[in-house]
């Protein structure tokens, strides 16, 4: 590369004499003004072509680096090549924040409110490339319990008929470990926090043969496969009812007992998510602060965001779809934009009356504190969701 480029320097130079020669020349003579003018025009393109020469050669690791990157997503699957790379996006927090307009009482379904966001604790770094090969992992072994075992990996499948895997991959709180959830060409990439226990994981893209990976962190954003596990999901009506990683409850979480208070007085899913809704966008607010200072990789505790009664969007979403889950009423965590918001954000898709309507209780919060009465369900043109959990 670096020849070639010295031989582009060496031809833009000579170029440039015989074309000031050609131009001012006489026949049998070069004067010393001539002369000059070749020397300037020697001088200018040679320090353009360095210019060009020093832009090219940067520009080869960054090049070098995109072939990497594409060659290890092409060879992923194969025995040789197990390594992965991971970006700030895998684990960006959603903390867009309302600034609604107290001047009108409109729908947020049609609002041209605009929403500044924190973006703060979204980054856009690129994740480097490094080499890094493993032997495949070890085949998965199923014991009698419905525990899968690969290595030091285990997956827990005995309620996969809800559309959940639980799975276990003992660790130092030193190394960092990712789990990929995959269908076909989709894929989840997920933190895996505990270092001894399982955590709760979601089959949410559809019916099929999902591929779960586990892998270590072998320096800077590189990961290599540890594990790997086959599943089948066969019916995933029932996937977005359940506890998971990023909707973390149980039956006396302080939250899912006040769903189940408000909604024992009502007889349909509709009014009871409109009762929740109600109440949760009524009772939270929205923590700016909180959302100028939250960490990449932030899940919410939503025993602690209850108690505290604010939050960022994030929260919010985690919170109601938790409240739903509980009373029986399938719910969609969302993460993406609207145009409604400037920044990554967090809504809920909620399941009624044969249909997915969107929800979005952080916006409604914020209009509420203006005076506003926005409609509680959103229309779902202005809502562009990139994850769903």
């Amino acid at each position: 590369m670096k020849k070639r480029l010295a031989g582009i320097t060496t031809f833009l130079t000579v170029s440039a004499i015989v074309g000031t020669l050609t131009v001012n020349a006489k026949p049998g003579v070069i004067n010393n003004i001539e002369i000059k003018d070749v020397k300037n025009a020697v001088a200018s393109v040679e320090k353009a072509a360095k210019t060009v020469v020093e832009t090219a050669a940067a520009a080869v690791p960054m090049e070098t680096k995109e072939v990497a990157v594409a060659a290890d997503k092409k060879t992923a699957s194969t025995a040789s090549e197990k390594k992965v790379q991971t970006t700030a996006a895998d684990s960006a927090v959603p903390a867009a924040s309302a600034t609604t307009k107290s001047t009108s009482t409109a729908s947020a379904s049609s609002s041209t409110s605009k929403n500044t966001a924190s973006t703060s604790s979204k980054t856009t770094t690129t994740a480097t490339t490094t080499t890094s090969t493993a032997s495949e992992p070890a085949p998965a072994t199923t014991s009698s319990s419905g525990i899968l075992t690969s290595g030091n990996a285990q997956v827990d499948i005995n309620s996969i008929s809800n559309g959940i895997v639980r799975v276990k991959y003992p660790h130092s709180s030193s190394l960092k470990i990712k789990v990929k959830i995959a269908l076909g060409s989709s894929s989840y990439m997920y933190s895996h926090y505990s270092t001894t226990g399982y955590e709760t994981y979601p089959l949410q893209m559809g019916n099929g043969n999902y591929t779960i990976t586990v892998y270590e962190n072998v320096g800077g954003t590189s990961y290599t496969a540890a594990a790997k596990f086959d599943v089948t999901l066969e019916d995933s009506s029932r996937v977005f009812l359940n506890s998971i990683q990023l909707i973390n409850w149980n039956s006396s979480t302080n939250a899912v007992v006040k769903a189940r208070e408000i909604a024992s007085a009502y007889g349909s899913d509709e009014a009871k998510a409109k009762a929740i809704h109600d109440f949760l966008s009524s009772y939270m607010s929205y923590d700016s602060a909180k959302a100028s200072s939250v960490s990449s990789g932030y899940i919410p505790n939503i025993s602690s965001v209850y108690a505290s009664g604010s939050g960022i969007c994030y929260d919010f979403a985690s919170t109601y779809a938790a409240m739903l889950r509980s009373v029986g009423i399938p719910t969609k965590l969302i993460m993406g934009y609207s145009s409604n918001v400037t920044g990554y954000h967090a809504w809920n898709k909620v399941y009624l009356n044969g249909s997915w309507v969107v929800v979005d209780n952080s916006y409604d919060s914020q209009a509420k504190a203006l005076g506003q009465s926005p409609e509680w369900i959103k229309s779902s043109s202005l809502y562009n969701g990139q994850k769903e959990y």
